[in-house]
């Protein structure tokens, strides 16, 4: 709860208590199993096309189709924001056959027929990231003339922003709050790491503030 009000306060409020809730010692019982997800990105293999050690290739056909039109196009440009892009793509590859909603919202989507949670709980966390993903770079090309610099960022924003249903784990703040968990070790040296916590945990909001944080709501 002290959170989310962190949230409501601002920026600056909630990027603070996010870090010292994230770095503080966690009294939390959580089963390793649940938890196992949170660092599968790690050891999870990339499946690299033989004698084509720069063109990375995953299992599912359509996270290599998103790769060579929204991610390899932009390559040159991403710095250290193409690995993270890659870890999130292998997440989905291995964990995104999920709903892409919470198991209590799907459910609750079926007995009240809410179009937009309804077409949710009957795709795929890996179906709805991606598209998602690719409303967003399409958003950018469109209405931003440096859209090339802001790709990485984009790209890690809208892939990520539910990676939190990968893991079954429990955790104060709900689904969001693991989102985080699971990106923060992958951002953490990037220098808008700031800004890609700000979007997630903002963009449901009535008035998102942060541009990257509009351009999730849209997408």
């Amino acid at each position: 709860m002290r959170l989310l009000c962190g949230v409501q306060g601002g920026k600056k409020v909630f990027l603070r208590r996010l870090k010292r809730w994230l770095h503080r010692p966690k009294t939390t019982t959580v089963p390793l199993e649940a938890l196992s997800v949170l660092w599968a990105h790690d050891s999870a293999p990339l499946n690299l096309r033989e004698g084509q050690q720069d063109e990375v290739r995953w299992i599912h056909s359509e996270i290599n189709s998103f790769y060579r039109t929204y991610v390899q196009p932009y390559r040159a440009g991403m710095g250290p924001s193409r690995q993270v892009v890659e870890q999130i793509l292998t997440m989905l590859d291995h964990h995104g056959d999920t709903p892409s909603v919470e198991t209590e919202t799907a459910a609750l989507a079926c007995s009240t027929q809410s179009d937009s949670d309804e077409r949710l709980a009957q795709i795929t966390l890996r179906e709805h990231s991606l598209n998602v993903a690719r409303e967003a770079m399409d958003m950018i090309k469109r209405h931003h003339k440096d859209y090339e610099m802001m790709a990485g960022r984009i790209l890690i924003i809208a892939l990520g922003h539910d990676l939190g249903l990968c893991s079954k784990a429990q955790v104060p703040g709900g689904g969001w709050t693991k989102t985080l968990l699971i990106l923060e070790p992958m951002i953490q040296d990037l220098p808008w790491k700031d800004i890609v916590f700000q979007a997630i945990s903002t963009f449901q909001s009535n008035k998102p503030k942060s541009q990257e944080a509009r351009i999730l709501r849209a997408a």
